[in-house]
């Protein structure tokens, strides 16, 4: 055997033990989990039809319990899983729409509170109409925006 036969041999032999390692992992236990069209989870060793989309899962390595077969606890851990998920999403959900209503209330009693300031210590006010023109305000709708800005200002800031 001459030296360049060696590296196609050792070549050989890191294919052969990647070849064995990957089939080692697929009986290790993998599995598949996806929603069909009626929103059903779906659980399975086998992958799901081409273009439905998916999640790849290692199973858990623990030993099934006495009284429930492999697939059952496979299936009890898959939809504890997804319970846990949808949990942590819904309370993720519920805080960031916290947030962004707090965040919205502040702006809405920004907003207010400049446009009482401005109503209150201009003279004349204009606003500008959706083509761009100018309109300055008579004094019954400065009036009118008063009221309304203070009535926001109760709504948004109290």
């Amino acid at each position: 055997m001459n030296n360049l036969q060696l590296p196609k041999y050792f070549c050989a032999v890191l294919l052969l033990v990647a070849a064995w390692t990957s089939t080692l992992h697929a009986a290790e236990g993998v599995y598949y989990q996806w929603h069909d069209e009626t929103g059903k989870l779906n659980v399975s060793d086998q992958r799901p039809a081409v273009g439905v989309q998916y999640t790849t899962v290692k199973k858990r390595t623990r030993a099934p319990s006495a009284n429930s077969s492999s697939t059952d606890g496979l299936y009890n851990a898959v939809k504890q899983n997804e319970e846990a998920k949808q949990r942590a999403a819904a309370d993720a959900d519920g805080q960031s729409a916290d947030a962004a209503n707090d965040n919205a209330r502040q702006g809405n009693c920004k907003n207010a509170s400049e446009e009482l300031r401005v109503i209150n210590e201009n003279a004349r006010v204009r606003e500008v109409d959706a083509e761009g023109n100018y309109h300055y305000l008579s004094d019954e709708e400065k009036a009118q925006r008063g009221v309304r800005a203070q009535e926001n200002i109760d709504k948004y800031c109290g």
